[in-house]
């Protein structure tokens, strides 16, 4: 991994942080008089959008999986921590439904883009193995084994070879 993309991993990382404060700062947004508006889900939705987004960025930059979810984990970590135990002692995640809201539109959409990226990654590590195989005069890894015209051809081709071989010894002891 080159230096500029571990600084770009870093910045991923710090920008998950910065937006995780955002989206708790703005948590408790309503529309319409102080206790009795509706709420107003704009952490929520940019928590589903970012992300997700983070973590595709990050997983474009390195093949390995525990750091193309570090930003989630850095996301995770900066909620749970300023959310229970946030600045001056308050609690900035609400015992209510937003929090929940919160923490699976920000964790169930890049999960599933992590578990796209392994599924990925093994694909890709069976496709060179595939390959690698077939280099070596054996099948692709994922091929299946059905006999073709060819392999039939070939099986019958070595089949033959010892009774041809057994008439030219035959022939050459003159029996």
């Amino acid at each position: 991994m080159s230096v500029l993309a571990r600084l770009l991993l870093v910045l991923l990382v710090v920008d998950a942080m910065v937006l995780a404060v955002i989206e708790l700062f703005y948590l408790p947004l309503r529309l319409g008089p102080r206790y009795h508006g509706v709420m107003l889900p704009v952490s929520v939705l940019l928590a589903a959008v970012t992300t997700p987004l983070l973590v595709r960025a990050a997983g474009r930059l390195t093949p390995r999986l525990p750091l193309a979810g570090a930003p989630l984990a850095a996301w995770v970590l900066t909620v749970l921590v300023f959310g229970v135990a946030g600045p001056g002692g308050d609690v900035m995640l609400p015992a209510d439904v937003r929090s929940l809201l919160l923490l699976v539109a920000g964790v169930l959409p890049s999960g599933v883009l992590l578990g796209r990226l392994a599924a990925g990654g093994r694909a890709t590590a069976k496709g060179a193995a595939g390959a690698a195989g077939a280099a070596a005069g054996g099948a692709p890894a994922g091929a299946a084994a059905t006999p073709t015209a060819a392999t039939t051809a070939g099986a019958a081709r070595t089949a033959a070879a010892p009774v041809t071989a057994a008439r030219g010894l035959e022939d050459s002891d003159g029996t």
